[in-house]
């Protein structure tokens, strides 16, 4: 039984100013979930030219009995993050012939009172429990969930 091959939902994180302050570091997460096959590709650029320094990618995972999920993780000095550059999670899917773009733009501040929040994955099968991305305090401002 083979079944039709699924893009994937990427979702790009990134931590809250105030966790850069606090590790002087800045991370940005690439999840993407929901494809199949296990063919995937991610890649990350900085103001449109490919890196590799920082970036650590996890091992598709297994969500149902079809499809997969992974993550990639770029982290970055505090003062490079701060510089404004655009970075970009890249995400190739041969089979299904898609790529797929999630930029940020980095050196974006919060106030102090703004919110603290996290992102959860909407879920991908008949889940109906929210996940945390992590200890740290991941988002992006069309993942926030108060």
């Amino acid at each position: 039984n083979v079944s039709k091959p699924s893009p994937p939902v990427v979702i790009l994180t990134q931590t809250s100013p105030e966790d850069i302050t606090r590790h002087n570091q800045a991370t940005a997460v690439c999840l993407a979930f929901g494809f199949h096959p296990d063919i995937l590709r991610v890649k990350w650029l900085r103001d449109w030219l490919p890196i590799t320094s920082g970036v650590v990618s996890s091992p598709s995972v297994k969500e149902d009995n079809v499809t997969f999920s992974t993550s990639s993780r770029l982290t970055v000095p505090a003062r490079e993050w701060r510089s404004g550059a655009v970075y970009t999670c890249q995400v190739s899917h041969e089979p299904t012939h898609t790529i797929i773009v999630k930029n940020i733009t980095s050196g974006w501040k919060l106030g102090p009172r703004d919110c603290g929040c996290f992102a959860h994955i909407p879920p991908a099968s008949s889940t109906t429990t929210p996940t945390e991305l992590s200890d740290h305090n991941l988002y992006q401002p069309g993942q926030i969930y108060i």
